[in-house]
């Protein structure tokens, strides 16, 4: 049996970086996306926002940053250190 995801092609990452707070990094599944995602944050206008693949974040990257200005794709999986990191850091 094929497995689907049926909710491919919803919209997601769009209103991600729409709603996405000013100058946020915005975390990508892979390095391949990140061109992707970030040609549709220009498309779209977001041209502020900084891109990182969630596969090559290392997570002392994350801290010192305000939780609120990370916006993390639906599809990207973080590595558990960097999840720990995440929950960790101020609003």
């Amino acid at each position: 049996m094929e497995y689907k995801d049926t909710k491919r092609q919803t919209g997601r990452t769009t209103r991600a970086i729409l709603e996405a707070p000013e100058k946020a990094l915005f975390i990508c599944p892979t390095v391949n996306s990140i061109a992707t995602i970030r040609h549709m944050a220009e498309t779209l206008g977001r041209t502020d926002l900084y891109f990182r693949a969630a596969t090559s974040l290392p997570p002392d990257q994350l801290k010192g940053l305000r939780r609120s200005s990370i916006i993390v794709d639906h599809a990207a999986r973080l590595s558990e250190e960097a999840l720990k990191v995440l929950t960790s850091l101020h609003e």
